[in-house]
């Protein structure tokens, strides 16, 4: 009897750890989709894909907000059609919303491309993550 109140205790502190993680991924402006992509893209580390994100200050209107984002390819490698989720929070942190945004075009060595995504207007920061890009 007691080892099996240590087996369900060991369980549910296994339970509540992945759910913490999970919790703390998806503040972070993951969702699912991309969290089940994370094992994927530690075992690709020699397949590095060497673009960086940035979002601009966030610009309120009286309908809806706007944010610049912004990819730069940093290495020689050509990379096509790059994918980028945008998720903005309100002034008290809550999500306000979650856009998946396609840069359809070839970023050539060094290249830099930028665009105006729309948000809710209550979004005041926002937080963009890469989710998909092909090499060459």
């Amino acid at each position: 009897m007691k080892i099996l109140k240590r087996f369900i205790i060991l369980i549910l502190l296994v339970l509540g750890a992945g759910t913490a993680i999970i919790l703390y991924l998806n503040h972070r402006g993951h969702d699912i989709e991309s969290i089940r992509e994370l094992p994927g893209a530690i075992k690709d580390i020699p397949n590095k894909i060497d673009l960086t994100i940035g979002c601009s200050d966030v610009e309120n209107a009286l309908i809806a907000a706007t944010v610049g984002v912004t990819v730069k390819n940093n290495s020689s490698r050509i990379h096509k059609n790059v994918y980028v989720r945008v998720t903005g929070f309100d002034k008290n942190g809550k999500k306000t919303k979650s856009k998946e945004v396609g840069f359809v075009r070839t970023f050539g060595s060094y290249d830099q491309f930028t665009k105006v995504i729309t948000l809710p207007a209550r979004t005041r920061t926002c937080k963009c993550v890469i989710t998909k890009s092909s090499p060459s």
